[in-house]
């Protein structure tokens, strides 16, 4: 309450300070709530597979390719031999 000459007494004065001193509380976060995955259809499933064999053959396919170009141009004679080729 205030006193007589318009002041505030001293308990009011107290708890004004004691409110004004306290800090504001620290709060956790705010946690967005989970949205629902959607599912992927399976169409999209079997062509991303598909897309990724595909692929993997072609990587394969192409490394037996060069083996096997490498193997069998090993026994042919060199281009030096060839530039110098006269027919019999």
């Amino acid at each position: 309450m205030r006193a007589a000459s318009g002041r505030p007494d001293q308990d009011e004065r107290d708890r004004s300070e004691l409110y004004a001193m306290r800090p504001t509380p620290i709060l956790p976060p705010l946690i967005a709530p989970k949205r629902r995955r959607r599912r992927r259809s399976w169409l999209l499933s079997l062509l991303g597979f598909g897309f990724a064999s595909a692929v993997v053959l072609f990587v394969a396919a192409s490394g037996v390719a060069g083996f096997l170009i490498w193997k069998s141009s090993r026994d042919l004679p060199g281009y030096e031999s060839l530039a110098n080729y006269e027919p019999p």
